[in-house]
Formats: structure tokens, C-alpha cells, sequence
């Protein structure tokens, strides 16, 4: 009787512990999947994940969210980078002139999105802009990931590095 005690409380504090560190482990699962798809373990989706959706919900704008999630649907395989997680996904037929890319720190869940609609046609006339309840501006990222995001168009043709991001709230 002592053993199976024993063994349920052993198996019932690896599910606590294992649901405690479950934000890292589904980010970092990501890695090499795109937007829409779950992790390698049946995880969730990187919109579903809970830091993810806390930071959503905190930083980007309403009518933001809803396009990154519904309209913005082209995607890139997602990519692990020095310990970042970058997504990216733009508008079919309209990229790079309507996309979006996040990254969250996998060790913490700090991330920050960057919207680029360039609704006037000429890439060189718009501005990323960039949400975030962790970081102040994109220079805070590891050139590594700045790079990443650079590829990913998010940026435009700009140098990215000091614009600052800002925390909707909405």
C-alpha cells in the first residue's frame, strides 16, 4: 500500500513539475514547424501557447491580433535562434507588404511582435512597428535574431534596430 502511495505522489509531482516548465518546453518544440502547426509532442499551437497568449493580449492591438492570427496566414517554418523562437506569416499574395513576426525567449516567455502593412504599395514608405510588454525597443534582441527577423521581411527595408515598441494594452 506504502509503494503505490509512494509511486501515485512520484507520478502526480512529475505532472506538476512537468506542466510548470510546459510554456518552455512547447515554445522550444516549435522550433522548425510553422504557426498553425503543434509542437513535435502534440503541444499546442504557437498562438495557444499560454505565454503567447498572455503577451497578445497584453502588447498587440486588437485589430492586430485578429489580422496576425486571421489574415496574415502565409507562413515560414518557425526557427529556434540563440534561445529565441521566431514565427513570421504574411498576407497571401501581399508579402513581404503585409506580414508580421514574433520571437519569444523561450526561457521566459518575453516576446515582441513586429506588424509591417505597407497599405501604400512602396516598401520604402512604411514603418514596422513593433509590440512588446518585455522589451523597449528591437535593439534588446541578439543580433542573431535581429538578422532572422530581417530575413523575414518584418523589418522592411529599414535598419529596425532603433525602433521602439510599445505596449497597447488593449
Amino acid at each position: 500500500m506504502h509503494v503505490k502511495l509512494i509511486s501515485i505522489f512520484a507520478v502526480v509531482a512529475g505532472i506538476t513539475s512537468a506542466h510548470a516548465a510546459a510554456p518552455r518546453d512547447h515554445l522550444s518544440q516549435l522550433d522548425k514547424r510553422y504557426v498553425s502547426e503543434k509542437g513535435k509532442y502534440g503541444g499546442p499551437k504557437f498562438f495557444t501557447v499560454p505565454v503567447v497568449q498572455e503577451a497578445l493580449a497584453t502588447a498587440v492591438p486588437r485589430d492586430w491580433r485578429r489580422a496576425m492570427m486571421n489574415e496574415l496566414v502565409v507562413e515560414t517554418p518557425n526557427a529556434l535562434v540563440d534561445g529565441y523562437l521566431v514565427v513570421s506569416a504574411c498576407k497571401p499574395h501581399f508579402c513581404p507588404d503585409k506580414n508580421y513576426a514574433a520571437t519569444v525567449r523561450v526561457a521566459d516567455g518575453a516576446a515582441l511582435f513586429i506588424v509591417f502593412d505597407n497599405d501604400r504599395g512602396r516598401i520604402k514608405d512604411a514603418e514596422p512597428q513593433c509590440f512588446s510588454s518585455a522589451f523597449d525597443k528591437v535593439s534588446q534582441l541578439p543580433n542573431s535574431v535581429l538578422d532572422e527577423l530581417r530575413e523575414r521581411s518584418a523589418l522592411g527595408s529599414i535598419d529596425g534596430t532603433s525602433l521602439g515598441c510599445a505596449a497597447s494594452r488593449r
